[in-house]
């Protein structure tokens, strides 16, 4: 996947602007549509993706996307942080509707350029949004598995998830989902550390990896330093994750934690509605404590660590350099979980999109 923006989504953007700027009445038929989103419902972001496909308006769409020389694409900082989901929602409406017709449009020239999972966690996290639709599913599911590469060395990388797990990414794995601030973008909740285990394995064997914990008689848990599966960070590779690319904040990606993560709360939020780390990490200060593995995790038969804080902490515990430590049975609403993956290699290889062995 080509990590330079394509010249003819930069030729569509411009275009657009000039149309809108020379034609006064299409202006004012594209902020109605505008105003059809802001409304907020489903039915009105349906109706508004719906207008956009018969006037053959999808070039205005291409106008909300950031992509900022990467093939990740993103809602433009332009728009403001609580309506980037009304958009996603219909600019990803949009496109299966387009790509399901006859029609030709952007969306068949770039489809090979871009990855558009990060947009689908962010369109699926609407508060009016029940169950999450077909055509976005797998979208969704499989850019909440999206990674942030933290080199660790010039051979070896740390892939940590962009988001804690979320109930629609556990729940296709495992069939059920043990959470009890539900939501399917919410971080899913109420896993023992043993649970968190046996998930990063469920979540390789699915994505074609290689395990990396292996569950002894004895009851202890001999791990494969040499697979490439999911397995819990350590809390010094937790703390590398959330300090990469800002170093000195206090908090997972700023030193005001109101921007970076949800504390003090009465429930879990959606994942990525708030402002990420500078290396594009989400949630790291708030919303869901993360279990983690400690290098004497079979030491210590009773308690494992865990980092970031959650919706119910205070602001002190969501601090990057806290570090709590709970019951391995400990099951909780403010408790959860993210993967990384370790790669050793000679060069820096994309992961976001890897799904061998993925059975829809």
């Amino acid at each position: 996947m080509s990590s330079l923006i394509p010249e003819h989504i930069v030729n569509t953007q411009t275009r657009w602007q000039q149309r809108l700027s020379e034609d006064s009445e299409l202006s004012d038929a594209w902020n109605n549509v505008l105003k059809m989103m802001y409304k907020g419902s489903i039915p009105s972001l349906e109706g508004a993706a719906k207008l956009i496909l018969q006037m053959e308006w999808c070039d205005g769409l291409s106008t909300w996307i950031e992509l900022d020389n990467t093939d990740t694409p993103l809602i433009r900082d332009s728009i403001h942080l609580e309506e980037r989901s009304l958009h996603a929602f219909v600019l990803l409406r949009s496109r299966h509707d387009i790509l399901s017709s006859s029609k030709q449009t952007w969306f068949h020239l770039v489809e090979e350029h871009i990855d558009w999972g990060q947009m689908a966690v962010l369109a699926a996290s609407l508060p009016s949004l029940g169950e999450i639709p077909e055509w976005l599913l797998e979208d969704l599911v499989l850019g909440s598995t999206q990674e942030v590469c933290i080199p660790l060395s010039q051979t070896e990388h740390l892939y940590m998830q962009r988001y804690p797990v979320i109930q629609a990414l556990f729940e296709a794995i495992v069939g059920e989902n043990p959470s009890v601030c539900l939501g399917q973008t919410n971080p899913v909740d109420s896993l023992s550390w043993y649970e968190a285990l046996h998930f990063c394995n469920q979540l390789s064997d699915a994505m074609g990896y290689a395990c990396v914990y292996q569950f002894l008689d004895n009851g202890t848990i001999q791990v494969d330093d040499d697979a490439d599966g999911y397995h819990l960070p350590t809390p010094n590779q937790w703390t590398l994750a959330a300090k990469h690319l800002s170093p000195q904040t206090q908090f997972a990606g700023d030193n005001e934690l109101w921007k970076v993560g949800i504390y003090d709360s009465d429930a879990s939020d959606s994942v990525g509605r708030h402002a990420s780390t500078p290396g594009g990490l989400y949630d790291m200060s708030g919303n869901i404590w993360e279990w983690c593995w400690d290098a004497d995790s079979n030491l210590d038969p009773l308690y494992a660590p865990r980092k970031g804080g959650s919706w119910a902490s205070m602001e002190q515990a969501c601090r990057i350099d806290v570090i709590s430590s709970r019951l391995k049975t400990f099951i909780s609403p403010t408790q959860g979980l993210r993967l990384c993956r370790h790669e050793r290699g000679n060069q820096e290889k994309p992961s976001s999109n890897h799904n061998d062995g993925w059975d829809w």
